[in-house]
């Protein structure tokens, strides 16, 4: 559940599958919302959500700003994020962003664009169940994050097996971590990853 300030939403139905939303495409028709591209409108959750997405169906040339950092999972090649929380789109721009940070309010502010009628709705990964997140430690920590070569769990009190894995599910790299290790991430591309240990904590990371 969550409340919409500061705009009119309408909604309609609409799909979102195909290239722009491959990161995490939704078959069939979905409800979305739709208002207007100037208003600077602030959603909030009743709980946080970690990784919460935005597929955006914007269809006009914008340029907005989030108050939480995010990256794009995916789109139609017109999507582009240059100081990590501002979205720029061009006309017939689709795709899906990821937020960081775990979420109980959102705010949009209108920079520069069409002011024509915009299109989004909210989604979550089906990878991370709530069963998932209650698995999590919370005195396992991962750090740094976002991470550029390496990354490491504080906390950590016996010797671990664990896999990485990206946006999409696949298994990208595995190996064994004990107390005090580090892991090297050099070879992996920029993206956002979770790292799953065997006893089942699950982190998330971006890597710069």
């Amino acid at each position: 559940p969550f409340t919409f300030t500061n705009t009119t939403a309408k909604s309609f139905s609409t799909s979102l599958s195909g290239a722009a939303f491959s990161a995490a495409p939704i078959s069939g028709n979905t409800q979305i919302f739709e208002v207007k591209a100037n208003d600077n409108w602030t959603v909030t959750f009743d709980t946080p959500l970690s990784n919460l997405r935005l597929y955006c169906r914007f269809l006009r040339t914008n340029v907005v700003e989030f108050d939480q950092p995010f990256a794009i999972l995916s789109s139609d090649g017109t999507f582009l994020n240059t100081s990590g929380n501002q979205l720029e789109t061009t006309t017939f721009s689709n795709g899906i962003i990821e937020f960081t940070n775990p979420i109980t309010t959102l705010s949009l502010t209108y920079l520069s664009g069409d002011i024509t009628p915009v299109a989004f709705t909210f989604g979550l990964p089906a990878a991370l169940s709530i069963d998932n997140e209650a698995k999590i430690n919370n005195k396992t920590f991962l750090y740094p994050n976002p991470a550029n070569d390496i990354i490491k769990l504080s906390g950590l009190f016996k010797t671990e097996n664990y896999s990485i894995f990206n946006i999409l599910g696949t298994k990208v790299n595995k190996g064994i971590i004990s107390v005090n290790d580090e892991i090297d991430i050099q070879n992996l591309p920029k993206g956002i990853y979770f790292l799953k240990l065997d006893n089942g904590n699950i982190f998330k990371f971006m890597k710069d």
